[in-house]
């Protein structure tokens, strides 16, 4: 059995949280390879913070992002 990602079982979430970080002006991109396995992995450019990347979990909204410094 093959488990649907959260932003297949979550109608509508990932654009919310695509919308509030461009409402924000966050620069982001997606990792494409990992969002083709099932990840939302992004990689985001905080200007003085430097860049980060957050990735968000198989049982998203369920359980929190995480965020890594690069």
């Amino acid at each position: 059995m093959t488990c649907k990602p959260w932003w297949e079982t979550c109608p509508g979430r990932l654009n919310y949280e695509l919308n509030a970080l461009e409402k924000a002006s966050i620069e982001y991109s997606k990792d494409d390879g990992s969002f083709a396995k099932g990840l939302l992995c992004l990689n985001i450019s905080m200007g003085d913070v430097g860049k980060l990347q957050v990735v968000f979990p198989d049982l998203y909204p369920y359980f929190r992002f995480e965020i890594y410094g690069h």
